[in-house]
């Protein structure tokens, strides 16, 4: 039997400096103040680094990147298999970790690539690219910045998405731009449910 409140998972990505993760916060705040129920993942990397970094593990990407990816990949799967709700808004998802594979040139962990072939996500939302600025868990100089966005852009076409590039814009407008055409796509497919039983 179909479910009858179908569940729409968006992913919002981009290179390093896209203004991401500052528009899914934004995000935040529109779907609270408009009443919406929807679900929010965090991006898994930062919280890894930091605890890294505190701890002085050598599980970091300049240290043991292989085992930084694979802890990387198990936080981000738990992370997005958690939220129930109707509309759920990811800051980065699996398939930005195949890309940073990519970046070194190492082959993913057969566990990545089954699981990013096995999960689908409904909607991409590809930010442009903010004048680029380091800080404490962001290490890459802008050349290298600029490779992750090429490879991140390139990883979700070619896992067969159709990614909706965001350009330039205030955080506020950003995030109304994917709220919409999130919303619309709810609406289309609980449209579609109801349409199974009439």
């Amino acid at each position: 039997m179909p479910r009858t409140k179908p569940q729409i998972r968006v992913v919002i990505t981009g290179g390093p400096c896209s203004g991401k993760t500052t528009t899914f916060n934004e995000l935040k705040k529109l779907c609270k103040e408009r009443g919406i129920d929807a679900g929010f993942v965090e991006e898994a990397a930062r919280d890894i680094l930091k605890a890294s970094m505190a701890k002085n593990s050598r599980c970091l990407p300049w240290k043991d990147f292989r085992w930084f990816q694979l802890r990387l990949f198990r936080m981000q799967n738990k992370r997005e298999r958690a939220p129930k709700n109707r509309l759920v808004f990811m800051d980065r998802s699996k398939i930005d970790g195949i890309a940073y594979y990519w970046v070194d040139s190492a082959n993913p962990h057969p566990v990545v690539s089954k699981s990013v072939k096995k999960n689908k996500y409904d909607l991409v939302f590809f930010l442009e690219r903010l004048p680029y600025k380091k800080d404490d868990q962001r290490v890459e100089d802008e050349t290298k910045a600029e490779k992750i966005t090429r490879l991140v852009l390139e990883a979700y076409k070619r896992f067969g998405y159709k990614v909706v590039e965001v350009p330039l814009a205030s955080p506020e407008r950003r995030a109304e731009i994917i709220l919409k055409k999130s919303l619309e796509l709810l609406e289309k497919k609980q449209s579609e449910v109801i349409g199974l039983f009439s």
